[in-house]
Parts: C-alpha cells; structure tokens; sequence
C-alpha cells in the first residue's frame, strides 16, 4: 500500500475551461462525436451543445438532439459533396466555444 498522495489533487481545483471541441466521423453512416479541448474540460451544466451542417443541401443534422448532452448526432446525406459538421456551444459569458470537421458525402456514405 503506497500512501503517497501528496495532495495533488489540489493543485488542479479549478475545473479547466471548456475551449472548443473535437470532432470525430465514427462510421460512414454520419454518427458524430464530440469531445471537449482541454480532454478534462467539461461542458458546463445547462450548457447543450448545437451542431449545423455548413450546407444542408449536402447534408443535415437534426435541431432536436435526442442525445441530452448533446454530444453527439447523426447527420443525414442528402447529396454528394464536401461540407463542415460544427457542434457550438454558448457559455455562461457569452463566449462561443466549437468543432468543426470537413466531411465528404458521397452515395449516402460519410468520410
């Protein structure tokens, strides 16, 4: 049994500040996640992420979230091109925080 502790714990109450988000295509079906920049940054209580389609000709994602904390979605292919899925979230203060990843639809797969 090791007892060194040494009260590191301390040195980090202060929770880190949600500064944006990563965004990963998990398979070609359009399911998208999300991660907070800093990794042991959280998104702040009541705080829900949105995420948009830069071109909802190409591709949309649903304005209803059913995932509550919001981050994630599934995108649905529309037609063929390249478009950014971003997911923003609006802080306490105002500050707008976001992800963006540029996708290609092609045939109704994601990439």
């Amino acid at each position: 049994m090791k007892l060194q502790h040494h009260h590191q714990k301390h040195h980090h109450h202060h929770k880190k500040t949600l500064q944006g988000f990563n965004v990963t295509l998990i398979d070609d079906s359009g399911h998208f996640v999300a991660t907070p920049i800093p990794s042991k940054a959280t998104v702040p209580a009541g705080v829900i992420p949105q995420w948009t389609s830069s071109d909802i000709l190409i591709a949309t994602v649903p304005t209803s979230n059913p995932d509550p904390t919001g981050l994630t979605t599934t995108a649905t292919a529309v037609s063929n091109g390249t478009i950014g899925i971003t997911i923003a979230a609006t802080l306490s203060n105002g500050q707008v925080v976001q992800g963006t990843i540029t996708v290609t639809v092609l045939n109704g797969k994601f990439s």
